[in-house]
């Protein structure tokens, strides 16, 4: 393929994300009048936002190489022990349940590299236990009250009477993310152990570290997450994020990033929740399929985006080697 060829292909494959956005924003104004309207688009944002700041989280951990599968787990455990802290003063609440999140991303990282077992595996392992201390918090499953109405303001509340606080948070993150992968050592150094981890360590690039911080970075932003929809449900739920590390990771995969580590951005991963937030809307707009049928027009969906995407891959030649 010609130079200018691939230029286009590859523009094409990083923000497909962004395209297909587009494409499903025209279709659903065409198809339902009042899917453009400012309520509406406020409330698929606000809907995006939850998932949107663990899929940041996630996208740091994939460009490593990586994979996180306790993000849900994580998110439960801060929408529980939420309930517990809820009479401490608010900044306390969030220093601790974040601090305590963190850690379990800490404890991921430390696993993965310092005894070399395979993330999947790991995080496999800890999704599972996690998922176990939710329901040891609740006695077995119970939904615990929060009555701190200074909490459950956060996420009830809407800047200028429009914009939920929620979004402003994930805006305020995104921005925060995608600066530091651009523009810091450590973000150069995310891609560089993603991208050729030999070559990264020929280097004296602190691997590990960097590994152990991904992971800890995903385990706050999940912790965060999960805080926000406790505010927003205004209870602890130990089955709460069921699910969501699979949003989490079609976000990044969708935003164009790779699996096997060394591209993403945390821009294209929002894109891609966007994706997810606004089709999940249309199907609830179409009114008529049931919720198990909605998993498989969405699963659907999904396959035929990431069979583009890959076409796209290669038509540019990166795939193929040329």
């Amino acid at each position: 393929m010609n130079p200018s060829g691939k230029m286009i292909g590859k523009k094409l494959q990083d923000n497909s994300a962004l395209i297909i956005l587009a494409v499903l924003l025209v279709t659903g104004s065409i198809c339902y009048p009042k899917f453009l309207t400012p309520l509406n688009m406020f409330n698929v944002v606000r809907q995006v936002s939850f998932n949107g700041l663990i899929a940041i989280g996630m996208t740091f951990v994939i460009i490593t190489g990586g994979i996180d599968l306790s993000v849900g787990s994580i998110f439960a455990f801060a929408s529980v022990f939420s309930s517990y802290v809820q009479t401490l003063p608010l900044p306390l609440m969030f220093i601790i349940t974040l601090g305590l999140c963190s850690l379990m991303g800490l404890f991921n990282g430390l696993v993965v590299t310092k005894l070399n077992i395979a993330p999947f595996i790991v995080t496999l392992s800890t999704m599972m236990g996690y998922r176990g201390i939710c329901y040891l918090l609740t006695n077995g499953g119970t939904t615990r009250r929060i009555v701190n109405d200074q909490f459950v303001s956060i996420s009830r509340s809407y800047l200028m009477g429009l914009i939920p606080v929620p979004a402003i948070i994930l805006l305020l993150v995104l921005i925060a993310a995608a600066w530091v992968l651009k523009n810091t050592t450590f973000g150069r150094t995310v891609y560089a152990v993603g991208g050729n981890s030999d070559a990264a360590r020929m280097m004296g690039l602190p691997i590990q570290r960097v590994k152990i911080l991904v992971y800890s970075i995903s385990g706050f932003l999940s912790g965060l997450s999960g805080m926000l929809m406790a505010s927003r449900m205004s209870s602890g739920e130990p089955v709460a994020g069921n699910g969501y590390e699979m949003n989490a990771i079609s976000s990044v995969v969708l935003g164009a990033a790779l699996l096997s580590g060394g591209k993403g951005n945390a821009v294209n991963t929002i894109f891609g929740a966007m994706v997810l937030g606004v089709l999940n809307n249309l199907l609830n707009m179409q009114g008529t399929m049931s919720a198990q049928v909605q998993n498989v027009v969405m699963g659907v969906l999904l396959l035929l985006i990431v069979i583009v995407q890959s076409s796209i891959k290669w038509a540019d030649g990166s795939r193929a080697g040329t």
